[in-house]
């Protein structure tokens, strides 16, 4: 039976990364919005 639990790990570090990446997008496209705002 293969070892399934190192491979969940990797999904859950995954699925973590993922989540900061998506809120750092987020974060960013607000910050130009911000920018945009203040530089009118």
């Amino acid at each position: 039976m293969p070892d399934t639990s190192k491979l969940e790990k990797l999904n859950r570090e995954l699925e973590k990364s993922e989540k900061k990446l998506r809120k750092a997008i987020n974060d960013e496209k607000a910050l130009q919005h911000q920018l945009k705002q203040l530089t009118r």
